[in-house]
């Protein structure tokens, strides 16, 4: 089994299993994974580096696989996720914001991939409309201006 990754037989580590099974949970962001256990992300991120939490690679960062029976269980994230820290709470929104940022940072450059794509067919578009404009005219006139004029 490879340091942070999913273990890749059953009994091999947190959840005995790689968790592909969609009824074994659902797989969430570091930070929406914070949110629904309610600790903080950076308690999330320590479960990772401990190997006490399945997690995989993703698109957008690390996703967790959060279980039905993972629900209420926050042992062992430390002292710093008591709800009465302050500086905690802050910086767990920071953690929070920070993902939300970049998420959307993400989320622009598909979007602007987007837009370039439908600016580069609306040209293309634009070309074929002109053409067949062009056709039309020449097909609307009579018969024998198209043979008086081609000749």
């Amino acid at each position: 089994m490879g340091k942070g990754l999913i273990p890749e037989r059953a009994g091999d580590g947190p959840g005995n299993g790689t968790g592909d099974d969609p009824g074994d949970g659902h797989w969430l962001t570091v930070a929406a994974a914070a949110r629904q256990l309610g600790v903080s992300s950076r308690a999330i991120r320590g479960r990772i580096k401990r190997d006490t939490i399945a997690w995989k690679p993703g698109n957008t960062g690390k996703l967790v696989l959060i279980r039905p029976g993972d629900l209420g269980n926050t042992s062992g994230d430390g002292p710093g996720d008591a709800p009465g820290n302050e500086l905690q709470q802050l910086r767990d929104v920071a953690d929070q914001l920070r993902e939300e940022l970049m998420e959307a940072r993400l989320a622009q450059v598909r979007t602007e991939g987007e837009a370039i794509a439908l600016r580069d067919t609306t040209a293309d578009l634009r070309s074929r409309l002109d053409r067949a404009e062009a056709q039309l005219a020449d097909a609307r006139r009579p018969w024998w201006r198209r043979l008086v004029l081609n000749a």
